[in-house]
């Protein structure tokens, strides 16, 4: 509920490898994504961007954290650092639940 929902947009994830499934990944451009993992203990193919480099820019001034769906738990991964070809890794999921990845420019935010 802290984002306008009505703005967000299906975002075009990074390539696989063809044993996995695509995951959900929606945002606003510039300002927030939302990127979803689905738990370690279901079948691999439908963990979809774990371990993947997602494309955020080069120019990305995000700080992420990852959202537990099922207790609204919130956990700070910091500055989102990309390399010089505007990728960053996220870090592996704190347990093996749900979980959802949150990118978000609060400057960004606050214009819109």
């Amino acid at each position: 509920m802290r984002y306008p929902w009505w703005r967000f947009e299906p975002l075009s994830e990074p390539a696989l490898p063809s044993h996995r499934e695509q995951a959900f990944a929606a945002g606003i451009p510039g300002a927030v994504r939302l990127y979803y993992f689905a738990a370690l203990c279901i079948e691999d193919r439908f963990q979809g961007l774990r371990s993947c480099p997602l494309y955020v820019g080069t120019e990305a001034n995000y700080r992420a954290y990852y959202f537990n769906p099922r207790t609204a738990q919130e956990r700070d991964l910091g500055v989102v650092t990309p390399d010089a070809e505007g990728r960053w890794t996220p870090p592996p999921c704190p347990t093996m639940e749900d979980w959802v990845l949150v990118l978000e420019d609060k400057d960004a935010l606050a214009r819109l």
